[in-house]
């Protein structure tokens, strides 16, 4: 896939979000957009000026990804439809990524590696994204340590779960949950799931080493559930973009490279829950069916 260079990243999933323009595989620009703004105010100049930034004009984008989710629902959209609009208005291939997948990919393995004990075979990174309510949408990912000295990104469950923070954070928290997850099919993990004796290890052995890293952190404010030997990451001390959308370009990198593209008529936002409306109304339902029994 050489003839597909140029790549337009746009993640809008959360509070803050960003663009980001590649080429050869190398991320290029960088750009955030403005958090006082909605996105559908702040994405299409920011769009506009990082391409001026690099002097390319919109048909010189090959490919453009997208953040797809779980996030809230008007970025989403937004983002969404901009990247669906943008690829065809240019024949441009389109790729959705997961936006747990991103913040996983964008972590800096070295960095945590440098963390952990000489006999650890890893590392359990639980990355949560705010599902609003007091709730995180979350998905558990295994960073293995090869015996050559590499590493190695794992999901331990396909598709991610909506727990509560509480839960999230504490120490029940079940690190192998027997279920595959509550997010849609859609929504499944890019990366390959762990064999099933290294889950086994990572039930019985993975509190030893774990690192919590995603927005839903800035609604905690008491990170005192944390179990012992846990660690807190923030963009600052593991080098992200604070948005990001490096992470979205990365994955979405590794799909070109495969040549897995998605239908940009039937990418849709996957949202980490029902809306507000959406679930009264079907609290009412089972109400009425309940009186009628």
């Amino acid at each position: 896939m050489e003839h597909l260079s140029r790549l337009l990243a746009l993640e809008t999933t959360g509070v803050a979000g960003g663009v980001a323009l590649c080429e050869g595989g190398e991320i290029l620009e960088c750009a955030s957009l403005d958090p006082e703004q909605r996105s559908a105010r702040s994405l299409a100049p920011a769009i506009r000026d990082i391409l001026n930034k690099r002097s390319w004009s919109a048909s010189d984008i090959d490919v453009v990804a997208v953040a797809i989710g779980p996030g809230s629902f008007t970025g989403l959209r937004v983002g969404i439809a901009t990247a669906k609009m943008f690829a065809w208005s240019v024949g441009a291939f389109l790729v959705g990524v997961d936006s747990l997948d991103a913040i996983a990919y964008e972590l800096d393995s070295a960095f945590i590696l440098g963390r952990l004990p000489e006999d650890a075979r890893g590392a359990l990174i639980s990355v949560g994204l705010d599902a609003q309510r007091g709730d995180v949408a979350t998905r558990d990912y295994w960073l293995s340590r090869e015996s050559d000295g590499s590493s190695k990104l794992y999901s331990v469950e396909r598709r991610f779960r909506v727990l509560s923070n509480k839960k999230w954070l504490g120490e029940e928290y079940p690190l192998v949950d027997a279920a595959a997850g509550e997010g849609p099919k859609s929504a499944e993990s890019t990366f390959p799931t762990v064999s099933p004796e290294m889950r086994d290890y990572i039930a019985q052995d993975g509190r030893r080493n774990t690192f919590f890293v995603g927005e839903a952190l800035d609604r905690v404010k008491n990170r005192e559930t944390l179990y012992p030997n846990a660690q807190v990451l923030v963009p600052d001390n593991w080098g992200a973009s604070p948005f990001g959308v490096a992470g979205v370009a990365g994955v979405a990198l590794t799909r070109v490279e495969r040549g897995l593209f998605d239908n940009p008529f039937t990418v849709a936002p996957i949202y980490s829950r029902k809306a507000a409306a959406e679930e009264r109304a079907i609290e009412k339902a089972r109400a009425k069916a309940a009186e009628e029994k």
